[in-house]
């Protein structure tokens, strides 16, 4: 245990990291809710992308799932022209 001499004070001082809003994480819907704002798709190219996901992504994370789901080739239907 630190001690005190007569006459010291202890000051704390409380400093509280901001949260890295790079890191910050936000569930599909609120991401859908601002796909064309924040990656500059629209909410079907949204949709898209994310099929089958669940959870919460930062910002990057779902940039970077936009960005290679664009680059997949469209498959053709069978017997379609």
């Amino acid at each position: 245990m630190n001690t005190v001499e007569q006459g010291q004070t202890d000051i704390v001082i409380d400093v509280k990291k901001k949260p890295d809003k790079t890191k910050q994480k936000y569930s599909i819907e609120k991401l859908r809710a601002h796909c064309r704002k924040l990656f500059g798709v629209s909410s079907n190219a949204f949709d898209g992308a994310t099929v089958g996901l669940q959870g919460e992504f930062t910002k990057d994370e779902m940039a970077q799932i936009i960005k290679v789901w664009s680059g997949k080739p469209v498959k053709k239907k069978k017997g379609g022209k």
